[in-house]
């Protein structure tokens, strides 16, 4: 009985003076609510419609539903109907005319599944989640659909080392190196040479650039760099010079091309 009172009054109210008083007979708007901050039993607030982002995205609203408000109490798992978009996480959303955006006033909750950024943030925050190369499993069940709506496989990407780079590779995936290697005809110009003597008819090896008389089978100090051999011991004869590799190791080693950084770590919003 005391609730059709309530309904009547209120009709009354609205009909006489356009403006509604929830809490006070002198409302200051369309519609005025006023809560009971000394009554510790009485919970102050306004609920709007609650439903799941599934739920939602089973309607249709057009543009004579803009400004409309609702608390999605989870994100939308299946295939947007093109109004959803944006409903990734849990919170109040309201309807522009074209889609529902979040009510999230802080400029982490105002991003969108998929932006990046770099921190000094040493782990997760806000729905901002690190790109460790983590198995994907390990996330909520919020964050895996969006991973897998970015196209994330097993593992999300593994940022170390990597810097970001629009290069036509599939997105969120890593390529290249941080090393080189040089070709023989990236080094630099230069032509190692040297003369022999063609006059003689004893045996004899020269050993970095020292003339020595020696038996044929005098074996080179260890770390020389040439050895001139005769192949000829009567009269006139020529050489053959033969240097170590010039590399010394036998390996080419790869080139580290990383320059100067500042250390930071990168996350991608997946939402809550």
């Amino acid at each position: 009985m005391k609730y059709s009172i309530a309904i009547l009054l209120l009709t009354i109210n609205l009909s006489l003076n356009a403006q509604v008083g929830i809490g006070t007979t002198t409302p200051n708007a369309t519609l005025d609510v006023v809560g009971d901050p000394s009554t510790t039993s009485s919970m102050d607030g306004i609920i709007p419609p609650r439903l799941t982002g599934n739920q939602l995205n089973s309607k249709t609203y057009t543009t004579t539903q803009e400004g409309a408000i609702i608390y999605a109490t989870s994100p939308l798992s299946d295939s947007d109907n093109g109004q959803c978009a944006n409903v990734t996480t849990t919170g109040l959303y309201s309807f522009n005319g074209t889609l529902w955006q979040s009510f999230a006033t802080t400029s982490d909750n105002n991003s969108t599944a998929g932006d990046i950024k770099s921190g000094i943030q040493t782990a997760d925050h806000n729905g901002w989640i690190m790109l460790d190369g983590r198995a994907k499993t390990t996330l909520s069940t919020t964050q895996q659909n969006q991973a897998t709506s970015l196209g994330f496989g097993t593992n999300l990407p593994n940022a170390t080392n990597a810097y970001l780079s629009q290069n036509g590779e599939t997105l969120g995936s890593i390529s290249g190196s941080n090393n080189i290697s040089i070709a023989r005809n990236q080094l630099p110009l230069f032509t190692l040479s040297g003369s022999t003597s063609t006059t003689g008819d004893y045996p004899h090896i020269e050993v970095k650039g020292s003339y020595e008389t020696a038996s044929f089978d005098e074996v080179p100090l260890v770390n020389d760099w040439a050895v001139i051999k005769s192949i000829g011991t009567i009269g006139g004869h020529n050489h053959t010079i033969t240097t170590d590799n010039l590399n010394n190791t036998g390996t080419q080693q790869t080139l580290n091309i990383t320059p100067i950084t500042l250390s930071v770590n990168m996350f991608v919003y997946l939402g809550n």
